[in-house]
């Protein structure tokens, strides 16, 4: 019974896990062109992504814990996904380090005493997505092209926020 009532409250964090061990699999799958098995992966990292924040919700589990790793799991898959397209040449190899540099800057601005109002952020990671999607479904350069400039866009704008509220909350 301990262990079903266990399994019951951490639902969203299994979930949440089980997104972080599909990212190495996504990645083989695509980079051995089982592009319709990594779009179905993919599909399914995005269903526990929305699962996990909604059972928390609903179960009343909502913890920072918890919120922390969503976050992370939604960018480890992010970057291997980007990382396996850059391997591809879907898209250039300094993307993912961009958003790596993206995730760090949101977790080190996380742990201030007041949080980062980011409207770009809060953006962000469902882009990224949306994005990821786009280029499994629609496979054209001219389309990647549109979407990275797009990405590098809205990172470009989220930074500017990150660093305007660190710089106005140093001058207070």
């Amino acid at each position: 019974m301990d262990l079903l009532i266990f399994f019951k409250k951490n639902i969203p964090h299994l979930l949440s896990l089980l997104r972080i061990t599909a990212a190495p699999v996504w990645a083989y799958l695509f980079l051995n062109g089982l592009y319709f098995y990594s779009i179905l992966l993919f599909l399914l990292a995005i269903l526990t992504d929305f699962l996990d924040g909604y059972l928390a919700r609903k179960m009343n589990l909502n913890s920072n814990k918890g919120a922390y790793l969503d976050v992370t799991a939604d960018f480890i898959f992010i970057i291997t996904c980007f990382l396996g397209m850059g391997l591809q040449g879907w898209y250039p190899l300094l993307l993912p380090l961009l958003l790596l540099v993206m995730f760090s800057l949101f977790i080190m601005s996380s742990t201030l005493e007041k949080l980062i109002y980011d409207p770009a952020g809060k953006f962000f990671g469902s882009f990224l997505m949306l994005a990821i999607l786009l280029s499994l479904l629609f496979p054209y350069q001219f389309l990647w092209d549109i979407l990275l400039i797009l990405v590098l866009a809205i990172a470009s704008i989220s930074i500017f926020y990150r660093f305007r509220f660190i710089i106005r909350q140093k001058g207070a």
